[in-house]
This record gives C-alpha cells, sequence and structure tokens, in this order.
C-alpha cells in the first residue's frame, strides 16, 4: 500500500498536488485533497501541503494507496424516471432536472444510477465504472431529457465507439438571452477554466486563459423562433463535452435563460438553465435499424416558453406596425413621441429636406403655428414651402437672409434675432 517516486527535473517548482495528480490521474480529487491535509504525505521526510514546490531530486512518499476506490449504487427505486424506450440490448430514459445522473459517494441515493441499478441490476456491470450503471451519457443536474443506458458491457462498447465517430445525434432545446446573430455553427474548444472547477471556459483565441489541455468540440444551432429578447432554438451537438451548449452561447453573447453559472439571467423564476435534451438519433448498435427517441419539454420551461410568448405578444400588440423580434416592418409606423401623427400632416414647416411634410403629406403655406398667429408654424429646413428658412424671413431687427443659409441645410449660421451676427469690438478700438 501507499507509493513512493523520486521528482523529475522537469517537475522541479510544481506544487505537491499538481504532481500527484498528474502522476495519479485516476484518483478523486477530494479525497486527494483531504489526504494532503492530513500529513501522511511527504517530502524528503517532512509532511507537505498541497501548495508545496517541489525540487528535482526530492523524494515523495506516502502510505495511503491514491487509486480511486469505486462503488455500486445503492437501490432507489421510487425516482420519477421515464422509460422511452426498452429492448434487451439498450434503454432510453427521460431524466428530470434537479436529480444527478450518478451517486458520488456511496452512502448517497437520489441519481439516476440509483433507480437504474433497482430496475435493471444487469447495468452494474455495463458501464465504465459500477457507480454509472450503463449510463453512455450524462446530463447535468439541472437538465433534464434523454440518456441511453447499456445493459451489458458489449452494447457499451458499442454504444461509446459509434459516440466518438458521430453516429449518436442529440439535439436540445434552449431558451436563450438576447437576439440570435450566429454563428450557427461554433467550433470553439473547450478547456478547465483558470480558477473556478466549477466551470469550463469556450477557447475563441490563444490569448485566453485556461487549465489543462484543449478538448474539441462542435455545436450546431438553428433557430426556431425569436421571442423579443429571448430566442427558441434547436442545438445539435456532433462532439459533446461538459456544459458545452452553455458555454458555447455564452461565449456567443447570448447565454441559457436561467444559467447564472455563465453569465444569464435567474428568468422565470427557473432555477435552472432552459436547456432539454429532446431528441436522441442514433443507429441501434445490434440491429442496425435508424432510431429516433423524443422528450417533450418538461412542465417548468413550457411554461417558462408560454411566459416568453405573452409577453412578447403584448408588446407587439401595444406598438401597432411591429412585427416579429420587435421592429417596425414600416419606417414611420405606429405612434410617435410627440403624439400620432394627424393625417399626414404636422405643420407648416414639419416636412424633410428637399420632400412633402414630416409624415409624406403636402406642405401647408402659411398655416398657423403651435401660438396660433399667422406665419408661426415651424421653419421648412432646406427650402420649399411652408414659412421657408427662419432667417429667410424678416423680422424686426433682423434683415432677410440669402436662401439656403437656414440650418442643416448648409453655409454659415444665420444672423441672431436681435442684431448682428458680427461680433462688435470693444469700446475704445480694436486691440492690438
Amino acid at each position: 500500500m501507499g507509493f513512493s517516486f523520486i521528482v523529475e527535473a522537469e517537475e522541479s517548482g510544481s506544487r505537491l498536488e499538481a504532481v500527484l495528480r498528474k502522476r495519479f490521474p485516476d484518483a478523486a480529487r477530494k479525497p486527494l485533497r483531504a489526504l494532503l491535509g492530513t500529513g501522511v504525505v511527504r517530502v524528503t521526510g517532512t509532511p507537505a501541503a498541497k501548495g508545496t514546490r517541489l525540487e528535482g531530486g526530492q523524494e515523495v512518499t506516502c502510505e495511503v494507496d491514491l487509486a480511486r476506490r469505486d462503488f455500486e449504487p445503492l437501490p432507489d427505486p421510487d425516482l420519477p424516471v421515464r422509460i422511452v424506450h426498452e429492448d434487451e440490448h439498450l434503454l432510453v430514459v427521460d431524466k428530470p432536472a434537479g436529480m444527478p445522473s450518478h451517486p458520488l459517494s456511496d452512502d448517497q441515493k437520489g441519481a439516476l444510477a440509483n433507480w437504474l441499478v433497482a430496475h435493471y441490476p444487469e447495468t452494474v456491470k455495463a458501464g465504465l465504472a459500477p457507480r454509472e450503471a450503463g449510463l453512455v451519457q450524462r446530463l447535468d443536474v439541472g437538465t433534464s431529457g434523454l440518456l441511453l443506458v447499456a445493459r451489458s458491457k458489449k452494447v457499451h462498447t458499442l454504444l461509446w465507439d459509434l459516440g466518438k465517430a458521430g453516429g449518436i445525434r442529440k439535439t436540445y432545446f434552449v431558451l436563450g438571452i438576447g437576439r440570435w446573430h450566429g454563428p450557427d455553427r461554433m467550433t470553439w474548444p473547450i478547456a478547465a477554466h483558470p480558477s473556478d472547477r466549477a466551470r469550463v471556459v469556450a477557447v475563441k483565441s490563444p490569448r485566453e486563459r485556461y487549465r489543462g489541455r484543449l478538448l474539441p468540440a462542435e455545436t450546431e444551432l438553428s433557430l426556431l423562433r425569436q421571442l423579443g429578447r429571448f430566442f427558441l432554438a434547436r442545438v445539435s451537438l456532433v462532439i459533446g463535452r461538459r456544459h458545452q451548449v452553455r458555454v458555447h452561447l455564452s461565449a456567443a453573447g447570448n447565454p441559457l435563460a436561467g444559467d447564472t453559472l455563465y453569465r444569464g439571467v435567474d428568468a422565470f423564476g427557473l432555477g435552472r438553465p432552459f436547456l432539454h435534451a429532446g431528441v436522441i438519433e442514433l443507429i441501434h448498435p445490434v440491429t442496425k435499424k435508424p432510431m429516433t427517441f423524443e422528450s417533450p419539454l418538461p412542465e417548468d420551461l413550457g411554461k417558462a416558453l408560454e411566459t416568453a410568448i405573452a409577453i412578447r405578444d403584448q408588446f407587439e400588440d401595444r406598438v401597432p406596425g411591429r412585427g416579429p423580434g420587435g421592429r417596425s416592418h414600416q419606417r414611420g409606423a405606429g405612434p410617435r413621441r410627440g403624439g400620432p401623427p394627424r393625417g399626414g400632416q404636422r405643420g407648416s414647416g414639419g416636412g424633410r429636406p428637399g420632400g412633402g411634410g414630416r409624415d409624406g403629406g403636402p406642405r401647408r403655406e402659411g398655416g398657423p403655428g403651435r401660438d396660433g398667429r399667422p406665419g408661426s408654424s415651424r421653419p421648412s429646413y432646406g427650402g420649399g414651402g411652408g414659412g421657408g428658412n427662419r432667417q429667410d424671413r424678416p423680422g424686426p431687427g433682423r434683415p432677410a437672409g440669402r436662401p439656403g443659409e437656414g440650418r442643416p441645410g448648409g453655409g454659415p449660421r444665420g444672423p441672431r434675432p436681435g442684431g448682428s451676427s458680427v461680433r462688435r469690438p470693444p469700446e475704445g478700438g480694436p486691440r492690438s
């Protein structure tokens, strides 16, 4: 029992925990850290902490074995798991949100693997490890949807190889935040977060910081519907990784609704990401028949989607002329900030440069303005009918200007009301 090794030259300067994790990749992280906190790991005979920097030639010893200790899940037959498909070779089950895929300790219940060993005891020997109970795929605790389960070691190997070759296609339904502008195909590799072990990062640039090695990942998105500030989409995984859909959409600037871990907001009180594994397509590894399985949206996601649609519809009902996504179909449609249009006319000077009135109607010649006086309507910019440019109309103390000098038609600013625009020199003559 235990282990002993000599620190290599290339390991010099590394932390003790990092070296142990590299030399014992199968060791569980939590037991390793607990072991380092007890002082049973020694460097040249001295108890060492996890952050101890090692030097080449030092001897590291420990009396405890770091090999991963596996276990069989405890049976838990009363969990709410729905069977979508069952044959003698494999299962397809629908996992609800809030349920782990497999337990993390031998005394834990409530995981999907606990339910599997209760109803299908043969799955204990079918997977990569007994605690996974034949699971070919895994879903996050907060993600609902379909999972493949092998009932024998042989079928598990066939499904595993089929998945690595891209023969198992999994489709998710997501509700993202914002307007989706693409890309519809995301191939950013995924790596461990440099400081937060609960997250991963999508590496879009080689200058981004990450930990460990890069894992290839490919996500395809098809927009189904834009719902104002949200969008509904189908997401397919060609190569699947941990948190892939969540981190890819967050890196694209559109995190999932409810995904607070990746910059999303807890919309609609979901308390989890709007992410549902709704479709699995594959060729049966034994019968070679194409198979497609579907799962409807669970109740909480269905209500959130209905709320998003209702909010969008209410907004469009309040704003005439609004189309999908809140965009206006026609320029000028809908009420303006100053009030609704009045018959296509808005005062005698309300036209745009070189055209008619502001709303496309004819200009009125010299009609009463807002203060009720003749000729005091709003000035038109750019010439034409109506009252003309402000400086084209002589007034008390203001000579007539030349056409085209008004704003914004071009030329210098006209004289100010009540006097000349030329600055007078100070009394006593000009300054030298």
